[in-house]
């Protein structure tokens, strides 16, 4: 069921804070007395989901999920402008997400390469970013104090 509901929040693109809004009106903890119509829509779905048994705090897990995917592409770009390398490395860095790139990215530490990950299908930007983010985060940790440098080849 859960799919489902991410299916319908991905079709008609709802925000985060919609989404947080039906789920306040399905929980009767709402402050607002108008609502779009696509928030009233969606916590129509949201209650005909609890009705046939879904729990609701699993409701608010997905909740939390969408928040952090809309996140994700803005908390990379910060992750990526921090970070201790090339302003052309940065904006490799980037472009991988933003056009969603595939290949190879290369890791050095001190001009050896330390790791090497491979970037393919890992679908819309945001997972990509998220994914991505984690794996030079462990790469980050493993050679801390070193110089490190990116090279990403494209398939």
């Amino acid at each position: 069921m859960s799919r489902e509901l991410v299916r319908l929040i991905d079709a008609e693109g709802y925000t985060e804070e919609e989404i947080r809004e039906a789920y306040y009106q399905l929980c009767g903890v709402s402050e607002q007395v108008e609502v779009s119509e696509g928030v009233a829509e969606l916590r129509a779905h949201m209650e005909e989901m609890t009705k046939a048994g879904y729990p609701l705090n699993r409701l608010s897990a997905v909740v939390a999920a969408v928040g952090n995917y809309e996140s994700a592409i803005p908390e990379f770009e910060r992750f990526v402008a921090d970070m201790n390398v090339s302003e052309k490395e940065k904006s490799v860095l980037l472009s991988i997400v933003n056009e969603t790139r595939s290949g190879k990215l290369e890791c050095h530490a001190d001009g050896v390469v330390t790791a090497v990950i491979s970037i393919e299908g890992m679908g819309s930007p945001a997972a990509l970013a998220r994914i991505l983010k984690g794996k030079i985060n462990e790469v980050l940790k493993k050679s801390a104090g070193k110089k490190l440098s990116f090279w990403f080849e494209e398939k």
